[in-house]
């Protein structure tokens, strides 16, 4: 697979300009189904268990939080059935090496199978 850096401009509450964000992102839409992948999975709540959990909280008095964690597929190492591949980002190639492909340790920005991380 290939894959892209996709540069945003951080603005403050006032619209002005703060920071650059950057990240690479996979061409995860490349990828073929039963070739690059065989199942598209991540992990959610089911409605029920949530709705269960409110009630227990409700009962209790219980506060609850919400967490949503942006980067959770880029911390965990992968655990699939099979190796990932991908092609050395443009400027970054190794000296000598540029026609080698790198074997992917962790999950990325649209890969398919971020969810079985």
């Amino acid at each position: 697979m290939d894959g892209k850096f996709v540069f945003r401009l951080k603005q403050d509450q006032n619209s002005n300009p703060v920071q650059w964000k950057a990240r690479f992102v996979i061409k995860g839409y490349s990828a073929i189904y039963g070739i690059d992948y065989n199942k598209m999975t991540a992990p959610t709540m089911q409605m029920e268990t949530f709705c269960t959990v409110a009630h227990v909280a409700a009962i209790n008095n219980w506060v609850l939080h919400q967490v949503d964690i942006k980067t959770t597929f880029l911390r965990g190492a992968t655990k699939l059935s099979k190796e990932v591949y991908m092609k050395q980002p443009k400027c970054f190639e190794a000296k000598g090496q540029e026609d080698c492909i790198w074997e992917l340790q962790k999950g990325l920005y649209s890969l398919p199978q971020a969810g079985q991380i």
